[in-house]
């Protein structure tokens, strides 16, 4: 903390409090939490002295905090009191509610600091000497502080909603990892895969010695690692969807088939408004590649993976798509294995657990139509495969319009 708590100034004391507010969700709880304690102030102005008394007493600390604040600041603050003045005239709330309000108000605001795992600010200061000073300034800036933290805040309050950078990578390189890749490369290349069309073994129906491989990957250190470079396990739960996972071996050609779609630019799942969670599909190469290169246009990124490199991106939110690299040419047909897992707060574990759950029944439901447009055997199936890529084609456009925030 910065200097003499009873000197400090509103900036030194902003600055303090964001450190504690850096969570979306908590934010969003203060938004609640705190103009409920200053309408109950309010309302206990009013009860005991007038609606005019109740008037005056926000335009006086409107007044005071203008000596204190950025004007830009001081005129969002200011504009907020009025509000919350006005929504305060037309209630009618008893002096009973009101002390309730006030506890809730000071209640909730410790009980969104437990549920997202981040610290009071009061907790940080409370043993110091000269603390009571401190609380007093603290609980006269709270408003101001709430509002200036939001800009500050690690993440948007639409974070989970819009789509954003959400690719992150790593490198498979311990011995034992390689050990395990090397034994997954040998297994695909025994089963002498087609090179006309995509093939795809599902985690649920590999051969044991595959199976335990590509368990062994799925959790392996650099692959749960790479997502702590944006979710720290403070606060988030990392784990594997073993229903989606599959091993996939690319084709050299795709001729108006479902295959088409990899090529196109889109997004794998439907599921892009699922609030405060996300779904990661990750590829990782099991053997060296040259030739295909996935890209991520609306963050810029291109990888072109190969023996042991691994991206990550929401399988939900992030356009990405494969494209050829002019000249290139593999000795092996490409393989990867495409691993996925479920990120949540680990305060909403239920929200979690059922993205994990309607993105596994969505996948399942699409991996049956795709596998049967493939090689469509008829007209029917020719017209179905058409409708998958007309349909990706809407809703990479759908994901496009809504918008892409990089950060």
């Amino acid at each position: 903390m910065m200097g003499n708590p009873r000197m400090m100034s509103f900036l030194d004391l902003s600055r303090d409090f964001q450190q504690y507010h850096k969570n979306a969700l908590n934010m969003a709880l203060h938004l609640v939490t705190t103009p409920a304690g200053y309408i109950a102030v309010l309302a206990l102005i009013q009860s005991y002295a007038s609606l005019h008394a109740q008037q005056t007493a926000t335009a006086l600390y409107a007044v005071c905090l203008l000596a204190s604040l950025p004007i830009k600041l001081w005129s969002v603050t200011a504009c907020f009191l009025f509000v919350l003045s006005w929504v305060t005239s037309q209630l009618d709330i008893s002096n009973v509610l009101a002390i309730g309000l006030v506890a809730f108000s000071y209640f909730g605001q410790d009980f969104s600091h437990w549920l997202t795992g981040e610290k009071t600010y009061q907790s940080t200061y409370t043993k110091d000497g000269g603390w009571p000073a401190l609380l007093a300034q603290h609980t006269f800036f709270l408003l101001p502080c709430v509002l200036d933290a939001i800009p500050h805040m690690d993440n948007g309050f639409l974070y989970w909603i819009v789509a954003s950078n959400h690719v992150v990578y790593n490198k498979i390189s311990a011995p034992e990892d390689r050990k395990h890749l090397t034994l997954l490369r040998q297994w695909v290349l025994s089963k002498n895969p087609s090179k006309e069309h995509t093939t795809h073994w599902w985690f649920q129906t590999l051969e044991k010695s595959a199976k335990d491989s590509f368990d062994y990957i799925a959790n392996s250190k650099p692959c749960i690692d790479m997502f702590r470079q944006k979710y720290s396990s403070n606060l988030w739960n990392v784990e594997v969807i073993e229903g989606m996972n599959e091993i996939y071996v690319a084709s050299e050609s795709h001729q108006n088939n479902s295959d088409t779609v990899f090529y196109m630019q889109h997004i794998d799942g439907p599921w892009y408004l699922f609030p405060f969670c996300g779904a990661y599909r990750c590829i990782l190469a099991v053997n060296e590649n040259n030739r295909i290169c996935t890209h991520f246009p609306m963050v810029n990124t291109s990888h072109t993976l190969s023996d042991g490199d691994v991206v990550g991106f929401d399988f939900n939110r992030e356009i990405h798509y494969i494209d050829n690299n002019v000249g290139a040419i593999n000795k092996e047909q490409r393989i990867t294995l495409k691993l996925h897992y479920v990120i949540y707060p680990k305060c909403l574990k239920p929200i979690g657990k059922l993205l994990a759950f309607v993105t596994t029944m969505y996948d399942i439901s699409a991996r049956n139509l795709f596998v049967a447009t493939i090689r469509p055997p008829s007209l029917f199936w020719q017209g179905m495969a058409y409708v998958i890529l007309i349909s990706t084609k809407l809703t990479f456009l759908g994901e496009q319009f809504i918008g892409c925030a990089p950060y």
